[in-house]
Order: C-alpha cells, then structure tokens, then sequence
C-alpha cells in the first residue's frame, strides 16, 4: 500500500470515533484526489473527493460548490479522467496551503456526463428528486463534518466556495454550520434569483427576438407561476430545472442565508456576466455592509459569467484564478482566527 494511502487509512481509524464515518473508495486514476463515501441525515450515500495532502501540516478545508446542472466533477475523456466544473483554480490556488472538498450531488456518480451540461435535462429521476437546496445543503454538511476524519485536515477554519448556483448553496452550507468560517460567492447572486431572471428578461435574454420587455417578463412570471402551483414536480421543467428544485432555490436568497452566519463573507463578480445580472452582487454587498458584516467584494471588468474575458469574440483569459485565490487569502490571512 502506498504510504500516503496507508497514512490516510491509519488516520481514519484513528479519527472515525470522534467524528462523522467515512469510507475511503480509491484515488482517482490520474488526479490528485481521493474518493471517500459517508452517509448524510437522510440516510443516502455523499460521494465526495478531497485532495492529496502536500507536506506535514494539518490544513483547512476549501470546499468547492460546483454550478447548476446535472453532472459528476470528473469525465472520462480519451481514457483519461479530468476533472470538470471550475475546480481546476481551486485546486491550483490552494496547493500547498489547503485541501480542496469536492462533493457529488446526491442522484450523480463518478463519471456521469450531463446531456445538456448546466441543466437537469435528461438527468436520472433520483437526481431531480434529491436536487433541493436543503437536501444539497445537507449532503456538503455531512462531507465536511466526515472529512474532520481524514488525516491532516484541520478544523480550524473552513471557506465554503460556491460559482453560480453554488452561491446560494454555500450561503445555505454557512448557515447550517457554524464551524464554516468564511463564505465566497461567485457570480452567485444576493436577492432572490428571480431578481436577476427579471432584469436579463428585461434585457432580451429570454424569449424570440422580436418580443419586447413587458412580453419576456410576462413569459418568464408566467412560468414561475406554474412552479409555484406545482412546487414538488420532479418531472415538470423550467428553464431546464425541475419544479421541485426552484421551489426551495428561488423562495430565498443569499442575502436571507447569510442573515443566519457570521462568517466572513466574499463577493465575487464579473460585470460582463449575461447569466447573474452583476448589480445583485452589490445588492448583497450593500445588505452586509448595513448590517456590520465583515465583507469584501471583488468587481472584475470584462469578465464573464465563468470570469473569462473576451475581445471581440475571442478569449483573452481568465480572471477565476485571481478571484478564488483572493478567497482563499482571506480565510488564511484571517487573523480573527
């Protein structure tokens, strides 16, 4: 047995009585993670991976909340195994100081491939049942409470780190934990995501070419108002999602989330984005700042929803790595800590 292996299956055994029980799977062929498996409050199996350890030290977690959408955080591609879903900064920008948490979305597998990557189309039925906010909230709780277990992984201090839908989902991880010392939003919103949906509507992001704002934002209420006379439809979709799933996302908001925390909170937003209206970034910067919250916010011009950057039509680079290594200073730079 390797001895890195061997070092992590002793510190399991060592750690399994004081903490949540974890089983480690394997480490993933041509990466460095390893597979654990642990069961959260309603009895269904997390899948989730952490990052090999770099050195002696015990260090924090950075958890990694993927974006919307069904689909596994690792593709077979050419027969290799890669790594998908915007952690490639995460791990790069934590090495060395941080073990990265990456967690399967309850009803998805290692290797799923999505049919239509950032939805829930053609997704398995297990997938759109589970796919709620407090039941996704609860399977990252049970994945960070278990990796305590792992060798070299401190409690000290853990960064919740969410893009997109993942915002909200670590706002709702941090308000669930108290252990969860900073929180980092991605282009992940504020007010409730229907507020951006009216302004992109608004904006000609929805519906034929032809059609005016008014008749957008009609079409757009008008399909949220089917949500709401059918909230627990796994079957029914809207905007490529289930019912069922924005029923329990779009009733509430970072902003109301966060009202539940007191960890330190980042904002990050490229003010290119066509996908989360940016002013909601500030809306949620505002919102904090009233309340006396410890927050920063990082505005990146020319960014996109993803933080790549375009000139005419071709990409010129990507701001993700900036941002997220931004977040990650934060929690260690914390001297509150």
């Amino acid at each position: 047995m390797p001895r890195v292996l061997l070092l992590i299956v002793m510190g399991l055994a060592s750690a399994c009585s004081e903490a949540q029980r974890v089983d480690l799977v394997e480490q993933v062929r041509g990466q460095p993670f390893y597979r654990y498996e642990t069961t959260d409050e309603f009895d269904r199996i997390i899948t989730f991976y952490i990052s090999e350890p770099v050195g002696d030290d015990d260090l924090p977690l950075v958890v990694w909340i993927q974006g919307s959408g069904f689909g596994s955080h690792f593709q077979e591609r050419d027969g290799r195994v890669a790594r998908v879903g915007g952690s490639h900064s995460v791990v790069e920008e934590s090495r060395g100081r941080a073990r990265v948490l990456l967690i399967e979305k309850p009803g998805t597998s290692f290797l799923d491939v999505p049919e239509q990557p950032g939805s829930a189309v053609g997704s398995p039925v297990e997938f759109r049942e589970q796919h709620t906010l407090d039941r996704w909230a609860a399977a990252i709780e049970a994945a960070i409470r278990a990796s305590w277990a792992v060798e070299q992984v401190s409690r000290d201090r853990v960064l919740v780190m969410g893009h997109s839908e993942g915002g909200i989902v670590s706002a709702a991880v941090a308000a669930r934990m108290p252990e969860v010392t900073h929180v980092a939003l991605l282009a992940g919103g504020g007010p409730t995501q229907l507020y951006s949906l009216l302004r992109l509507a608004r904006q000609g992001a929805f519906g034929a070419p032809e059609w005016t704002a008014d008749e957008a934002e009609s079409w757009l209420l008008t399909g949220w108002e089917r949500v709401l006379n059918d909230p627990e439809s796994a079957d029914a979709l809207y905007l490529g999602h289930p019912h069922r799933r924005w029923s329990t996302f779009m009733t509430t908001s970072p902003a109301a989330l966060l009202d539940q925390s007191d960890a330190f909170v980042f904002i990050g937003q490229g003010l290119e984005d066509r996908a989360v209206d940016p002013s909601s970034a500030d809306v949620l910067y505002a919102q904090l700042l009233s309340k006396g919250r410890r927050v920063e916010q990082m505005l990146v011009k020319g960014a996109d929803h993803s933080f790549n950057r375009f000139e005419d039509g071709e990409y010129t680079g990507s701001d993700l790595g900036r941002v997220v290594k931004r977040a990650i200073d934060l929690m260690l730079e914390d001297e509150s800590r």
